[in-house]
């Protein structure tokens, strides 16, 4: 179980990761383009 859960969090953690530095990104080129 704690395979499972060790696993299971370190999925979730690379995704919030991912999705904080997208809506980073995004919010930068929105910045740059005005």
């Amino acid at each position: 179980m704690d395979d499972f859960v060790s696993w299971f969090f370190s999925i979730v953690g690379y995704l919030y990761v991912s999705l904080c530095l997208y809506v980073m990104a995004q919010k930068l080129g929105e910045d740059n383009a005005w």
